[in-house]
């Protein structure tokens, strides 16, 4: 059976909360010391989800806006709006897996992790399909 262990994070350690607990399960092979997520990884991830979202939002906005109204919206910053979305979140989730998550000693941990940035790529591809369309890039960029 699998023991956890309430941690802080010092000086990039996990260190106990409770050190006697830790005496008590030395002989136990499985324990496995939980700290809760650095302040690095927690303003990665912060800017990640409320910095994506709201520019997410925004391009959204803008597609829908571009399209009711007939392409108010140049070619060129269209493209580079959904090309800037096609690229930047595959970036954003391999370095949070090779910055963070892919160390992790635990499976578990690791399993969210990749359980997360699944469900991040489904919205992701749903917003750059819906971006695509909405831009209606095929027309730009066919002669």
């Amino acid at each position: 059976m699998s023991r956890y262990i309430d941690a802080k994070m010092k000086n990039g350690q996990a260190v106990p909360n409770n050190p006697e607990s830790v005496r008590e399960l030395v002989d136990e092979s499985n324990v496995f010391i939980v700290a809760p997520d650095s302040d690095e990884r927690r303003l990665y991830m912060g800017v990640g989800v409320y910095g994506g979202g709201a520019l997410g939002i925004a391009s959204l906005v803008t597609a829908i806006v571009d399209y009711a109204m007939e392409g108010i919206v140049p070619d060129g910053v269209a493209i580079a709006i959904v090309a800037i979305w096609i690229i930047a979140p595959p970036i954003f989730w391999w370095w949070d897996w090779v910055r963070y998550s892919g160390k992790n000693p635990e499976k578990d941990v690791r399993d969210d992790a990749k359980h997360t940035q699944e469900l991040s790529r489904n919205i992701w591809f749903a917003l750059a399909v819906i971006l695509i369309a909405a831009f209606e890039i095929g027309e730009i960029i066919t002669p």
